[in-house]
């Protein structure tokens, strides 16, 4: 509605459009009012020291030595697709996250009286839709400068060639996946549909990386990332960036057709994920997102699971069934992130070592998806009075129910991850992959009962220690995920790609940091809080 109201006395397009201006601009005064310079200098000192910690520790891992011919005869070959299947997956989460009604992300108020107004509701998505495409580009940017200077000292050629190729395969891959969001949104495309889409640009990519091509626009883009490296360009890279720039002009102009339903759903649960976020909640940030995304438990398991008999692990078998209720889409979004830690793994053995603790990363995250039951049970603690064993040991049957599952995941990392190996490093990943599963579900089962007002667990009765706290709630959990790797990153950091003789030191490293967090489980009686 373009015209304004058609009331005595309404007022026209142009004056209803500088009224949502204003609002803008008080909105963000008020905000800029309710910031505490200290508080906000204290964060930024914290976030400023964990990243310099972890910038130091990743740049430690790094070979200070340029990679082997081999190696950059490799990146040549399949380079601009490995990165190029990173790009095809934030099609594949755009197209899924527009179809769920997202990108755009609206104030309650701005949903129940700007939206809902006779104002144009295009010319608010617009200027919404444009501040998501900025922050893309930004973040897209800083994500790629970082990832090229990184990578500068072990790939060849100059540091601002490739500095500046991985700045624009970030700024593309951020605006593909805010494009495509916006313009599924706009459209009001159904899941299904989109997500077989989001499937064949991601096997288009697949398929480049295993036959050594480039076909997919994708690819396309990932190769102007090592332009530097591989000097392989042509007119298709330039096509590939010109179908980035029409998606993102195209979602812009038909955001306009975002369902009102949708932001009202939205409006909610992004202001709590962003307060989950600032707590560092991260099992509550996966709970608000199945919210979000609608995603509902199957009503029968994919595989018969038969009923426990008598005391025969009836909180593992309940557990487990519950992991084979998840929906198609939970299910391969498990299998994608199983897929992206075989792939870092197999990278690492071929470039920057620092690959091979990206794994524990990806495994982490889908732990807390398949530790759901635990969660559930840390949610309802008036519960644990009427079990009949102590609260310690539900937590570990539950814990190990997940980790059983976890372990499929990381043998099918490890799959992915073969054809990439080479013989010295096969034995590693066969190891370390599986390994890094269960010591993934250990931590998520810790930061779960971490994020559990009545767990017992570190509560800080003083602001001055908070930021202390919010950091060991992210960093404690991420240990038992990411130790079991790193004897393999040292390995490949410091042997060039010999680390067949880490398979030992992966299982001692795992069993230390999981037996200190299980028998830290075993301690917690959550209470209500």
């Amino acid at each position: 509605m373009s015209s304004g109201w058609t009331m005595e006395g309404s007022i026209d397009a142009d004056e209803a459009r500088e009224a949502v201006r204003d609002l803008e601009w008080a909105r963000r005064d008020n905000r800029r009012r309710q910031i505490d310079i200290w508080e906000a200098l204290y964060q930024a000192y914290m976030v400023g020291f964990t990243l310099i910690a972890v910038t130091a520790m990743a740049s430690s891992l790094l070979p200070s030595q340029p990679v082997s011919a081999a190696t950059t005869t490799w990146l040549t070959d399949r380079g601009g697709a490995l990165i190029g299947l990173v790009v095809a997956a934030a099609a594949m989460t755009g197209l899924r996250s527009g179809a769920r009604g997202g990108p755009l992300s609206f104030d309650p108020p701005t949903v129940a009286y700007v939206l809902q107004s006779p104002v144009d509701r295009a010319f608010v998505t617009r200027r919404a839709a444009l501040a998501q495409l900025r922050t893309a580009v930004l973040w897209g940017a800083l994500g790629g400068a970082a990832t090229g200077l990184a990578f500068s000292q072990a790939l060849p050629g100059s540091i601002l060639g490739l500095v500046l190729g991985f700045t624009a395969t970030g700024v593309a891959a951020g605006l593909v996946l805010i494009g495509c969001a916006l313009v599924t949104s706009g459209q009001r495309w159904r899941v299904l549909p989109v997500t077989a889409v989001g499937a064949v640009i991601m096997i288009w990519s697949a398929i480049d990386l295993g036959a050594a091509t480039r076909t997919s626009p994708a690819s396309f883009l990932g190769s102007a990332a090592l332009w530097d490296v591989t000097h392989q360009g042509n007119a298709f890279v330039f096509v590939a960036f010109a179908i980035v720039a029409a998606v993102a002009v195209a979602g812009v102009a038909v955001s306009g057709g975002v369902s009102l339903e949708a932001s009202q759903r939205r409006a909610g649960l992004v202001s709590q994920i962003r307060f989950a976020l600032t707590m560092q909640d991260l099992r509550t940030v996966v709970l608000l997102r199945r919210r979000m995304t609608q995603s509902l438990h199957r009503r029968d398991p994919w595989l018969p699971v038969g009923r426990s008999k008598g005391n025969q692990a009836p909180v593992f078998r309940r557990s487990l069934q519950s992991n084979l209720r998840l929906p198609a889409g939970s299910l391969v979004m498990l299998a994608v992130l199983a897929a992206a830690a075989g792939i870092s793994f197999g990278a690492a053995s071929r470039g920057p070592a620092a690959l091979a603790l990206l794994p524990g990363l990806f495994l982490f995250f889908a732990a807390y998806d398949v530790l759901e039951p635990l969660a559930q049970e840390a949610d309802h603690p008036t519960r644990w009075m009427a079990h009949p064993v102590r609260p310690g040991d539900v937590i570990r049957s539950l814990t190990a129910a997940g980790a059983a599952f976890m372990i499929v995941l990381g043998l099918i990392a490890a799959a992915v991850a073969a054809p990439l190996l080479s013989d010295q490093t096969s034995p590693a990943a066969l190891i370390a992959l599986p390994l890094g599963a269960v010591g993934a579900t250990v931590g998520a089962a810790v930061g779960t009962m971490m994020g559990n007002s009545g767990s017992g667990a570190m509560q800080p009765m003083q602001s001055e220690v908070f930021g202390v706290y919010v950091v060991l709630r992210v960093v404690v959990p991420l240990l038992p995920a990411l130790i079991p790797f790193a004897p393999a990153a040292a390995a490949l950091a410091t042997h060039g790609g010999n680390a067949s003789a880490t398979a030992f030191s992966s299982l001692v490293y795992t069993l230390v940091p999981a037996e200190i967090a299980w028998l830290w489980l075993g301690s917690k009686a959550p209470e209500p809080g």
